[in-house]
């Protein structure tokens, strides 16, 4: 299990809805299912003032996205926060840096998902917009919103119709695993 503590010295009322489940300032401990074997277990001690969010190494790229998530939420209803990550390692970056739930996460997710969109150019995808499938077809190219950290701003495919873009907000790409 990867965990995460956070210290506060004042914790401002708060509602922090994860998977259906709430998270508020009263909370002292919750498990929430990540997956059907995995659970994110969150422990609060409002008197000694620090969270700890448990969870397991083998949570998908979707999950981590929701926890780091919570740690943002969290970290702003928290007055002079702390939080040490040093046991979330979660892989390497391209300069050889380690990446954690909450250190450089973000630059992380942007080389995970550059490398994933790279690696199914040419390969039959699908194409959301949220849980909405929009198309599927051969992935051609995509298009990266300029000021948000991997935010796809067009996908480009080839249909059985022809070429098509779209574009959309919240858009996502998932291989098929089919070969034509």
């Amino acid at each position: 299990m990867l965990s995460v503590t956070i210290s506060y010295q004042q914790m401002a009322p708060m509602n922090v809805t994860i998977d259906g489940s709430i998270v508020n300032h009263l909370t002292e401990e919750l498990q929430i299912k990540l997956h059907q074997l995995y659970e994110l277990k969150i422990i609060h001690n409002r008197k000694e003032k620090y969270w700890v969010l448990s969870f397991p190494a083998e949570s998908n790229l979707i999950e981590l996205d929701r926890i780091h998530q919570l740690i943002e939420q969290l970290l702003d209803h928290c007055e002079g926060p702390s939080i040490n990550d040093s046991s979330a390692f979660i892989g390497y970056l391209p300069d050889g840096g380690k990446a954690y739930i909450y250190d450089r996460y973000k630059e992380w997710r942007e080389f995970i998902l550059k490398a994933k969109h790279r690696s199914m150019e040419g390969q039959k995808v699908e194409v959301f917009s949220g849980i909405e499938k929009l198309a599927d077809g051969i992935l051609i190219d995509y298009e990266l919103e300029n000021d948000k950290p991997f935010l796809l701003k067009n996908v480009t495919l080839l249909t059985r119709f022809g070429e098509k873009v779209l574009t959309a907000s919240d858009l996502s790409i998932t291989a098929t695993g089919e070969f034509f």
